[in-house]
């Protein structure tokens, strides 16, 4: 393959997601050194695909393109903008520009208008937007706004149906339940009800955000028939706070069929804090184990159905 298609293939398709600027920092330089020399032949504007985001999507309105403003109404992206990567982050600069400069709506309309692929409704809602905004800023609630848009309706971008991975890849916070703020504690055990995976009493402490985010994580960004492979701490294997997890049955919409896993031995410390297994991303409908370590039963790949 010729090293400019190999680069165009990994900007469409190689994509990262993490809620920490370090990580995605981080990311966004492996994702480059992996291309090797073939980064030479990149284009003259070259986006890497590793974007700061709520994973989770606890603050963004799934069913449509709505950022949730605590006490204020939702602020509204166009469609158009939210499923273009190409138009929403140049649309959400021109946003934050313009705060920048105090501008008038109309002034930022008339940028969006030139930014390639906007049509005349969408500049006009994103002024709208961006009017919204500007009233925010002017009440003294800051102008974080613009970046907490990019940095929430990218991953509903990523979870759109034509934008969904063949394969999820995934190293989740290992955060036990009893560690959690009680605003963040509401959210989980509602979520985790939500997904078949809360199982309270006296397992309710041990519950853990990481089940949660491989649950979500199927169910948003994972295509029909798709792989997904994540780290996990060894309980997931076989203690009953991960039951819900093993099932392979999350909500109405989402299931796996869970096939294989492996465990890291004690070699892996202090890399994990914990004992820790791996979910191997395989074909689904295949399994094998993988040599030279004991595995209570087969965990994962898991496909979605």
């Amino acid at each position: 393959m010729p090293d400019a298609e190999a680069v165009r293939r990994c900007a469409e398709r190689v994509r990262g997601l993490d809620v920490h600027p370090v990580a995605v920092i981080i990311a966004r330089v492996t994702w480059l050194l992996a291309l090797g020399p073939a980064i030479a032949e990149r284009p003259a504007a070259l986006h890497v695909p590793v974007f700061l985001g709520d994973a989770l999507q606890w603050n963004v309105d799934v069913a449509t393109e709505e950022v949730r403003v605590p006490g204020e109404p939702p602020l509204v992206i166009p469609a158009g903008f939210a499923e273009s990567e190409a138009r929403f982050a140049p649309g959400v600069q021109a946003l934050a520009d313009g705060l920048r400069d105090k501008a008038e709506p109309d002034a930022v309309e008339r940028h969006l208008r030139r930014i390639a692929g906007v049509t005349e409704a969408n500049a006009k809602a994103m002024a709208a937007t961006y009017a919204r905004l500007l009233a925010l800023y002017k009440a003294g609630k800051d102008g974080i706004w613009p970046f907490i848009m990019r940095n929430l309706v990218r991953p509903r971008w990523l979870s759109l149906p034509h934008q969904r991975a063949d394969v999820v890849l995934g190293n989740p916070p290992w955060v036990a339940y009893r560690y959690l703020s009680p605003e963040l504690k509401i959210g989980v055990r509602d979520a985790c009800k939500g997904l078949g995976l809360w199982e309270g009493g006296h397992l309710a402490t041990q519950q853990d955000l990481s089940a949660l985010f491989w649950a979500r994580s199927l169910d948003r960004y994972l295509k029909p028939g798709g792989t997904i492979a994540f780290v996990l701490p060894y309980a997931a294997l076989n203690r009953p706070a991960y039951a819900g997890l093993r099932k392979g049955v999350y909500g109405k919409s989402a299931q796996a069929r869970i096939t294989e896993a492996w465990s890291f031995d004690e070699d892996v410390r202090p890399l994990f804090p914990v004992p820790a297994c791996a979910h191997r991303p395989a074909q689904q409908g295949r399994s094998s184990a993988r040599k030279g370590y004991a595995l209570p039963w087969q965990l994962a790949a898991a496909g979605r159905g």
